[in-house]
């Protein structure tokens, strides 16, 4: 796994997350159905789509 992630915030803008803890986080904290993630002023819906955006950034990146 890659130590850091670029994803893109609400408004379209690519933050960097440390890969390792943003993930664990969504997993124990948004892992289901549709929250908001705040990062460091920026946020994020976290549906489905993303939680499969992650993991297929994640093993792209194995």
């Amino acid at each position: 796994m890659r130590d850091k992630l670029i994803i893109q915030d609400n408004r379209g803008g690519n933050v960097s997350v440390d890969a390792k803890t943003f993930l664990k986080h969504i997993k124990e904290f948004h892992h289901s159905g549709v929250s908001m993630h705040e990062e460091r002023g920026h946020y994020f819906t976290v549906d489905d789509n993303f939680r499969k955006m992650l993991d297929k950034k994640i093993n792209d990146n194995d």
